[in-house]
């Protein structure tokens, strides 16, 4: 039997294949002997690629059966794919990932009659479940796998997990081609789980705990990508890095020992929570910045297009991703997050400053309970803490992802939502549709004011007339309103506003002459 694995990766990483794949691939190759007649190949493609080019390039491979691997950016790619693919394929589609659960499945059926679903962790479900297609695929399936006959679900959940030390390495096992990674970005999952259980969050989903692949392995993993792939870009993928402080501070010291050694580090981008380091983990990371004072949004020019990655973070070296989502108690409460504590956060905040560290803060738009008050009082709050800094404020919409504890309660929380993916909230009962787009406008012009080199105007023009942040920036989008000259801009027009657009086209969309001619006219 020949199983197609198939990687369908976001258009915007710099990375083109996903870990899914690969780790499955080796996982199998490892748990089943070559006498049981599995073949796998994992082809990766671009979301974006039309599905009759990924449709063609799967059947090319002559796959018994094809299995994908779905995220939010493309499951409905899959579908298409599946649909074109089904009148002359006799296999069967299989699919897992973040994407599927057993309510998702059930919705799916109905768009992929037929097709296997594999919910949790997929190394030893799909195990079991190709050990059962290779014996004739008699009965029920295997634990772990739904199946619909007649409408109803024949599922039975996986009990236990996947031992992570049983899991093979894909880099130092060579099951992942070194050129696709070699001298480019480069994922890396140390641990799976979360410490917390955000409702709207899948990190936990099906563990009841963190568990972490062995640190030796780890440490080799970060040689092996460092030292001889010399990859530019290194991506942890873990929920929460510092889940286990003192580990993760022998890590940051390895990466260390590496760069004192002579090494080249890449871009590292990991997480956190304000509350689950000290300042020892900050100063450990300060140690691997390229040189001990950087201040990039000073001395760049500013552009129309994206410069954080580009020009805002140069000589970094970590991006320190800081989940902070809301200011607002009673939202964080409703979504199972502790509240933030603001002297504890402006003490840490102070640490980071000390430490010239760059920090990529999100904030989430579309919480239950949040307010169009609220929410600009939480950004009023957060944006004092930008000044001066690179620091890079990152605002998503919230999304509703399947098998998350908040789709269960959307609709009794007033959350008004796609079920096409990306699951994006669209108003709730707080933020009805007028106040939700207006909290749209005003982030993705904020966005494009802060994360820019018209950081320090910005600042200036608020402090010079004794301004609040959140006013200045009303006042800017009523004047872009106002401007016969900026009438074209989407930011003005109808539709959707969302971090998809504030992220990339806003930056061509609103002029930086434009902009930096205003808040000039404001600061004097």
């Amino acid at each position: 039997m020949k199983l197609a694995l198939v990687n369908l990766f976001p258009d915007d990483t710099i990375a083109r294949y996903l870990l899914a794949g690969y780790m499955l691939k080796a996982y199998l190759e490892q748990k089943l002997s070559p006498e049981a007649g599995l073949v796998m190949e994992v082809l990766d493609l671009p979301a974006s690629a039309p599905a009759s080019e990924v449709a063609q390039k799967i059947a090319a491979l002559a796959p018994d059966a094809v299995g994908f691997s779905c995220y939010i950016w493309n499951v409905e790619k899959a579908l298409e794919v599946m649909a074109i693919m089904r009148p002359g394929f006799g296999g069967p589609f299989i699919l897992g990932g973040p994407e599927i659960s057993l309510g998702r499945a059930a919705e799916l059926e109905a768009l992929a009659p037929g097709s296997l679903y594999v919910i949790g962790e997929g190394e030893e479900i799909l195990s079991g479940l190709m050990t059962w297609l290779l014996a004739g695929g008699a009965g029920a399936p295997p634990a772990g796998t739904a199946r619909f006959v007649d409408g109803q679900a024949q599922y039975a959940p996986a009990q236990g997990g996947v031992d992570l030390a049983q899991v093979p390495s894909i880099y130092l096992g060579g099951t992942l081609p070194a050129s696709l990674y070699q001298r480019r970005q480069v994922f890396l999952e140390t641990q799976r789980g979360c410490q917390y259980r955000c409702k709207y969050c899948v990190y936990h989903k099906g563990l009841p705990a963190i568990k972490y692949y062995p640190e030796e392995r780890v440490r080799a993993e970060l040689d092996h990508l460092v030292l001889k792939a010399r990859v530019s870009g290194l991506r942890i993928v873990d929920a929460i890095f510092p889940s286990d402080l003192a580990r993760a501070k022998r890590l940051v010291r390895h990466l260390q020992d590496l760069k004192d050694g002579g090494a080249m580090l890449p871009w590292i981008y990991w997480e956190f929570v304000y509350s689950g380091v000290d300042e020892e983990f900050l100063a450990l990371a300060a140690g691997l910045k390229t040189k001990p004072d950087i201040h990039n949004c000073r001395d760049t020019q500013p552009a129309d297009r994206p410069q954080v990655y580009s020009d805002l973070l140069k000589s970094y070296m970590v991006i320190n991703c800081l989940g902070v989502q809301s200011f607002h108690g009673p939202s964080l409460k409703a979504v199972g997050r502790p509240p933030v504590e603001r002297e504890r956060f402006a003490a840490f905040m102070e640490q980071v400053r000390r430490h010239n560290l760059v920090l990529k803060m999100d904030m989430i738009l579309g919480l239950p309970q949040e307010t169009l008050d609220t929410y600009l009082a939480g950004l009023e709050f957060i944006l004092p803490f930008f000044a001066g800094t690179d620091h890079v404020l990152n605002i998503h919409r919230l999304q509703i992802l399947p098998g998350s504890l908040l789709e269960e309660q959307a609709e009794s929380m007033g959350l008004i939502y796609s079920r096409r993916a990306p699951h994006l909230v669209h108003h709730t009962r707080h933020l009805p549709p007028q106040d939700m787009d207006r909290a749209a406008r005003l982030s993705g012009l904020l966005f494009r004011v802060v994360n820019s080199p018209l950081r320090g105007e910005f600042f200036t023009a608020a402090q010079a007339r004794g301004q609040g942040y959140m006013a200045l920036t009303q006042e800017v989008l009523a004047a872009l309103a106002a401007d016969p000259s900026t009438q074209g801009c989407r930011l003005l027009g109808g539709g959707e506003i969302d971090d998809i657009y504030w992220n990339q086209d806003i930056y061509a969309d609103i002029p930086s002459a434009w902009l930096s001619g205003y808040l000039a006219g404001q600061g004097a």
